[in-house]
């Protein structure tokens, strides 16, 4: 099961947090997986395709080369940081460095 830490994202961005938006796949990707779905191939998941061709906003752990999907909504972002790995730490230090209040849930 996974930790996720919510905080505002304007506040966040202000302080200098950085994100980017990345391709899910390549066009090659998307077109493998429209002709499984094409072809009914055993283990083709329905929409995976349009998943492929759409994009995901990552954020980049603070001090790290860890980059994270933001599962967030509009005024917050949402990021999966298990204790366990290499962003939580990072990411609350610097959230807490900024003044930022956060908020953890299962």
């Amino acid at each position: 099961m996974g930790l996720d830490v919510v905080f505002n994202r304007q506040q966040a961005l202000d302080a200098g947090l950085v994100t980017k938006v990345v391709r899910n796949g390549t066009d090659a990707d998307v077109a493998e997986a429209r002709q499984d779905e094409e072809r009914g191939e055993i283990g083709a998941q329905p929409g995976y395709a349009d998943w492929l061709a759409s994009s995901t906003l990552m954020v980049q752990v603070p001090g790290t080369n860890f980059w994270v999907p933001d599962d967030g909504i509009e005024v917050q972002f949402v990021l999966r940081a298990r204790k366990s790995t290499g962003v939580y730490l990072p990411l609350t230090q610097w959230l807490k460095s900024k003044g930022i209040a956060w908020s953890e849930e299962l």
